[in-house]
């Protein structure tokens, strides 16, 4: 609600002239008629008709306004050219094309400095001010714009746009959280509008006290102040304020559960928006009666009807800021009537436009319905997923808050012991000064003689010293106040960071507490699906724990000697179902003989978070390919898993291994993520003594590099471990079993290990094969030897 109104009172606060009357606008027509001469007079005339018709005609405002600026072109009438431009970028700013409305005030702005107009270069900022309202996260600028404006108007003496723009300033702040300001502001410009009798800036004043109001929750006062200010507008019959403070009044009856009052402002402020041509309000306003109807049981397909126009509207002037609530009530809708398929088409893309627009509380609700639809599709996988990203994102939402407050009352503490540390240096020089000004008198006075000079001294050295004292005991209550002061924003501190770590600690026990049920959802599932994805949820719990537990301690591992190839085979079984589904191939690059010192279950996890991270930004019919590299030198291997993704830029290299570092999350599939997969894996290889890193020089996609201990085993003990004995022999009906996949196996290569997997699922299922010979087969694929798997193929065919 804050956004449109303030940006509709700094449009009708920047505006001269805005309620002309009819008869004026009749009184101005009937004197370009009379005036033929094509000069400054008729160009002058020709804005104030185009002035006159903003509230009512907007066609006619860009009509006159052309036809000035092209007569100021032609006739050279530079100043004549920078008002046109300054009108015409108002006309933009109402039709929401803000690129040029942009373009012409800057042109506005300079030629106005090139003459040295001050009051054209006055107008110009102050419509700036104005278009950076309707910018998103400009409104800095906006204030930035309007203290300017203050500053030429003391300074040229122009009074009477002063208080217009003070609350134009206030509106700024309003729009910044900075209500003090904007409260001190509005004050200040109510009692100048007040002394100038002026009612209309008079109302704009009380209805920024209703927003302020509306921002902290005081909904009956809000509704109270709103109503004055638009009882002053209706009377005035202003139709640009009209519009949005209908739709501003009917979202707070809306809070008040004041449905059927609500409606009907809405529909007012519906109609002021079609009367102006103000698409952008047609389209908010068309959402806010479609919800209302819908609430108040209206016929589902013409809310819907209602809601597809918004959508129609907003496309059509580009209004993607106003397309996630048309598209999420949408959702809402279809999810009312139980169509769940278009709710989740809707929602989804409600989700990903704010997810764009980087809008946080709208992906709340987005994640929110999206985990609805899914638990009333009994999709009880997507919907724990969304609700955990619905969670997720409600905590960042209240932690940034606190975070902003932290912020904020420590910079208050910096400037205010800043203020007063300048205040003490300032008294100490001007008490140093003083006596020695007096000692400087007392010495000139020693020349004039006798004792009443010795006397004056004495007197002299006695009250500078009496001075001091008061100066220094100053000094000392100061000291103990700021020293007071910082003991209370310690207490204050230490307050946060207990908040903090109960926050911490509740997540922790919910992490913890889900461990069993996914640990017993991977025991049970006969669903190769349901396995990988609880695995993968297991995963991300596990990088949650332990990244909590060992982030400021040290990882306790279980070292051993493990053979590498087949800890990576484990792990990327753990990634099957997702590698399948986005046809990627995984090759397993790792010689054999390379072992390494290790905690098994721990080097496991580090592969499934690479592998897991390389799948999700690998396009569909990418490459993974993970290799290894023996530094006898050093007694390393160095460990590289390289992907075909688009890779991530250099100065984010480092940023990865912190907590939650997600630098893109865009087209990842349906891999879920936390931000800790890096960290725990940082943490982990350090806790073996390597370190983990992204190499700089691969350019195809994204490597990420390791070391571990190598751990030297002879070839002979790797060849015990590898080579089964062949002496089991498959009986009759085991051989027919196989017959049908045995020459399936011959033509597939050792790297491609997705298709040996389903081989081995297939035979697995017919249930009629000797499992000893099968898990030979298994090792001779997983160990790439040759010679045994082919003796074990070529035995039964």
């Amino acid at each position: 609600m804050k956004n449109s109104l303030t940006t509709l009172l700094v449009l009708v606060s920047c505006v001269a002239g805005i309620n002309a009357q009819s008869s004026k606008q009749d009184s101005l027509l009937s004197l370009l008629q009379i005036h033929q001469l094509r000069d400054t007079t008729r160009v002058n005339l020709l804005y104030q008709l185009a002035d006159s018709f903003q509230q009512s005609d907007l066609q006619k405002t860009y009509q006159y306004v052309k036809e000035a600026c092209a007569l100021a072109d032609s006739i050279d009438y530079p100043k004549g050219k920078a008002a046109g431009l300054n009108l015409l970028g108002i006309y933009y700013i109402y039709t929401s094309d803000f690129e040029k409305a942009k373009e012409c005030l800057e042109q506005s702005l300079a030629i106005s400095k090139e003459i040295k107009s001050s009051w054209g270069s006055l107008k110009a900022m102050s419509t700036l001010g104005m278009l950076y309202f309707y910018i998103p996260d400009s409104v800095g600028k906006s204030a930035e714009y309007f203290r300017r404006c203050i500053q030429i108007s003391e300074e040229f003496g122009y009074n009477s746009a002063k208080g217009r723009l003070m609350m134009n300033l206030g509106n700024a702040y309003l729009q910044l959280s900075e209500f003090m300001k904007a409260i001190d502001l509005y004050q200040e410009a109510l009692a100048f509008f007040i002394e100038q009798n002026d009612e209309q800036k008079e109302a704009m004043c009380l209805v920024n006290i209703g927003l302020i109001y509306d921002e902290l929750d005081e909904d009956s006062l809000a509704l109270d102040f709103s109503k004055k200010g638009l009882a002053i507008f209706e009377k005035s019959k202003d139709n640009i304020a009209l519009k949005e403070i209908y739709m501003n009044v009917g979202t707070i009856l809306n809070k008040l559960n004041r449905k059927e009052d609500a409606l009907h402002y809405f529909n007012k402020s519906l109609e002021k928006a079609k009367q102006i041509g103000d698409l952008t309000l047609v389209a908010s306003n068309l959402v806010n009666i479609a919800v209302q109807e819908r609430y108040m049981g209206a016929d589902r397909q013409k809310v819907l009807k209602k809601l597809f126009r918004a959508v129609e509207i907003s496309d059509s002037i580009g209004y993607n800021s106003g397309l996630p609530t048309s598209y999420i009530a949408i959702a809402n809708t279809y999810f009312l009537d139980d169509n769940m398929l278009k709710a989740r088409e809707y929602a989804q893309k409600a989700m990903k436009l704010s997810v764009t627009l980087g809008d946080l509380k709208t992906q709340r609700d987005c994640y929110e319905l999206l985990f609805k639809i899914y638990r009333k599709q009994q999709d009880y996988q997507n919907a724990m997923n969304y609700h955990v990203l619905y969670k997720t994102y409600y905590d960042s939402i209240i932690n940034e808050s606190n975070i902003k407050e932290l912020a904020r009352l420590e910079k208050q503490y910096e400037f205010e012991k800043e203020k007063k540390e300048i205040a003490l240096e300032q008294a100490r020089k001007e008490a140093i000064q003083e006596a020695k000004l007096k000692q400087q008198r007392l010495l000139t006075g020693m020349f004039i003689g006798g004792f009443v000079l010795v006397l004056l001294l004495v007197f002299v050295i006695l009250r500078s010293l009496l001075l001091k004292r008061k100066a220094n005991k100053m000094l000392a209550l100061q000291k103990e106040e700021i020293t007071s002061q910082a003991k209370q924003l310690k207490i204050t501190n230490e307050n946060l960071v207990e908040l903090d770590q109960f926050k911490q600690g509740m997540t922790s026990m919910v992490v913890h507490d889900l461990k069993n049920p996914l640990n017993t959802i991977l025991n049970v599932a006969d669903n190769e699906l349901t396995k990988q994805a609880a695995g993968q949820m297991l995963n991300l719990v596990l990088n949650i724990l332990d990244v909590n537990k060992y982030e400021n301690t040290q990882m306790i591992i279980t070292k051993a000697s493990l053979p590498v190839f087949k800890n990576l085979q484990k792990a990327i079984e753990q990634v099957t179902f997702f590698v399948e589904q986005k046809k990627i191939l995984i090759e397993n690059k790792i010689d054999k003989t390379c072992w390494v010192e290790g905690d098994p279950v721990i080097v496991e996890r580090i592969f499934v978070n690479l592998l897991s991270n390389a799948v999700k930004y690998t396009p569909v019919n990418g490459n993974i390919e993970v290799s290894g590299d023996i530094d006898e030198k050093n007694g390393n291997v160095v460990i590289s898993v390289k992907d075909t993704g688009k890779g991530i830029p250099k100065e984010y290299h480092n940023k990865v291994f912190e907590k939650f570092a997600q630098i893109d999350a865009k087209n990842t599939g349906n891999l879920s993520s936390t931000g800790l997969g890096l960290t725990f894996c940082k943490i982990a290889v350090e806790a073996h003594g390597g370190k983990i890193w992204i190499d700089n020089s691969y350019s195809e996609g994204i490597c990420v590099s390791f070391i571990l201990p190598v751990s030297y085993v002879s070839q002979e003990i790797i060849d015990e471990r590898i080579i089964a004995s062949n002496s089991n022999q498959l009986t009759k009906q085991e051989s027919q079993v196989l017959q049908k996949y045995l020459p399936q196996f011959l033509k597939l290569e050792f790297y491609e290990i997705t298709a040996f997997r389903k081989l081995f699922h297939e035979i697995e299922k017919e249930g009629k094969v000797n499992n000893e010979w099968l898990q030979q087969l298994k090792d001779a694929v997983d160990y790439e030897n040759r010679i045994q798997f082919e003796n074990l193929i070529n035995s039964y065919i």
